[in-house]
């Protein structure tokens, strides 16, 4: 008995099982011609060594193995149909399908942001500290020529005044050796003839001029 075609799509199991039948036809039917594939290759290969006639025996079975290659393609469309039309036909396979790309909807969305993590960490981040502008002065080297600027600028002869002062405090600040050395240097450098002895007379003396 024959099940209608409106009872078939009111009933998506029957349509289903339909389909697994006429896959299981198709592939009973390749497999048939492969056993039929095999007798005619032995029975060619028998009449070729049998008969004096090879040559039309050789021809023969050049256009059997052409309808035999076009019969096995044949075959073949129709198992892939018959299996693509089960498929389709499946919820199972629907609902694989359906999970399937939620999971690589899942992994392109879990990819995008491990790719946004790692360019946020490899971007160059300066830390640039913030003060508030009323906090910001100019680097000052020392209190006091802070003050020789303000005076200098106020009066020009106080701080002339400031600069002798320092220079004599420094002076004052020097080794009393420091002060004996300048002055034997001085003396030294006025009267060069200061160190030669009496005997070998002095030119400055009344004596040797004199004499």
């Amino acid at each position: 008995m024959q099940i209608s075609k409106s009872d078939a799509s009111q009933n998506p199991e029957s349509h289903e099982s339909q389909d697994v039948i006429r896959f299981e036809k198709s592939l009973r039917e390749l497999r048939d011609l492969r056993s039929q594939l095999h007798n005619a290759a032995n029975h060619c290969e028998k009449t070729f060594l049998n008969t004096t006639q090879k040559n039309m025996v050789v021809e023969s079975t050049k256009e059997y193995l052409c309808r035999a290659v076009v019969s096995v393609v044949d075959h073949l469309g129709c198992v892939s149909a018959n299996l693509n039309s089960s498929i389709s036909n499946s919820c199972a396979f629907s609902e694989a399908e359906l999970r399937i790309n939620c999971l690589k909807q899942r992994l392109l969305s879990c990819e995008k942001y491990a790719h946004r993590v790692a360019l946020t960490r490899v971007k160059w981040a300066a830390y640039l500290p913030k003060h508030h502008h009323r906090y910001l002065s100019k680097p000052i080297t020392s209190v006091e020529k802070s003050n020789e600027d303000i005076v200098r600028d106020s009066n020009p002869e106080a701080s002339t005044k400031i600069l002798m002062a320092r220079h004599e405090s420094k002076a004052a600040q020097l080794p009393l050796s420091f002060h004996t050395c300048t002055d034997q240097k001085s003396t030294s450098a006025k009267n060069p003839w200061s160190g030669i002895s009496a005997e070998k007379g002095d030119p400055t003396s009344g004596d040797d001029i004199s004499g």
